[in-house]
């Protein structure tokens, strides 16, 4: 049986793309180098995803951010953690 699912986003930049599914979630696959496929949150709500060579960001319905993936440089533990 196939199910199928809708993505109302998909961010397509280097070796990741996320796409955002229809209610808020991100789904990752691929390869997980520096843990950008594992690392994915598992909660809904997102509003925006964006992908980068490795890692991603994605946008909550109420302003916050996640981040996940490579660190290298501090693009994921230095994303703002408070709301905006």
């Amino acid at each position: 049986m196939r199910v199928s699912h809708s993505s109302t986003a998909l961010a397509l930049l280097g070796l990741l793309s996320p796409p955002l599914m229809a209610q808020g979630s991100i789904v990752s696959w691929g390869r997980d180098p520096y843990s950008q496929i594992t690392n994915t949150p598992p909660e809904t709500g997102f509003v925006q995803v964006a992908g980068g060579t490795f890692h991603s960001l994605a946008l909550r319905a109420d302003g916050s951010i996640a981040s996940w993936g490579m660190d290298n440089y501090g693009q994921v533990s230095n994303t703002p953690s408070e709301t905006r």
